[in-house]
């Protein structure tokens, strides 16, 4: 699983097809029967233009039959996202075992969000505005395997920087989490989190 990919140079013009991207990916392998993490590391790779799909879009690839009437690039992109779905929600189930309390605080959180988000737009369009998808905020599929995603990344990214002997940046309150089996996510929203932007570079400048 190549979990996150941050893009170091606009060189071959960026996002278009046709065109690569330097980047530095964090790996993983995941086995797909226990969720256990293998193996993790950092390299600085050249990915191909990415397929762009909204939660919506993948998760009615995910929730689709077969693949009757996809074509070829949706066909693609649905047997990537089966596969990173299997890996990753073996990875949460695990991860879950390990720090229930941590998984029942960020449980709590989505679902408050859910609530808050309804609420607003049933406040500006009613009933109708608060089922449409474009107007609230919803758990789908889709989300749930981002959502994995980024806590394999911050989990990874942390793991390989305290094996490597080098410090990890965290806010005030975001150390290990209370159950003690895990920590807080590090490095995944460098532009709502200062010091996750730190840690991006600690990555980058340690690992890779």
């Amino acid at each position: 699983l190549k979990s996150l990919s941050l893009q170091t140079s606009d060189v071959g013009g960026g996002n278009d097809s046709g065109t690569v991207n330097r980047c530095v990916t964090l790996w993983a392998y995941v086995d797909q029967s226990s969720g256990r993490l293998l193996d993790a590391g950092v390299e600085r790779t050249l990915i191909s233009a990415p397929i762009e799909l909204t939660y919506q879009g993948a998760t009615r690839l995910l929730d689709s039959d077969g693949q009757e009437g996809l074509d070829q690039l949706a066909k693609t992109a649905r047997g990537m996202l089966t596969v990173l779905e299997r890996s990753l929600t073996r990875w949460s189930d695990r991860r879950a075992e390990a720090d229930r309390d941590g998984a029942d605080r960020r449980r709590e959180r989505m679902e408050a969000r859910e609530v808050v988000s309804r609420a607003a737009a049933a406040s500006f369009g009613g009933s109708a505005a608060a089922s449409s998808s474009s107007s609230s905020f919803r758990r789908t599929r889709a989300h749930l395997l981002v959502d994995a995603a980024l806590d394999l990344y911050g989990s990874s990214a942390s793991a390989l920087l305290r094996r490597a002997d080098v410090p990890v940046p965290h806010a005030p309150g975001r150390g290990r989490s209370s159950g003690g089996g895990g920590t807080a996510r590090t490095a995944t929203a460098p532009l709502r989190r200062y010091v996750d932007g730190m840690a991006q570079r600690q990555v980058v400048s340690a690992l890779c």
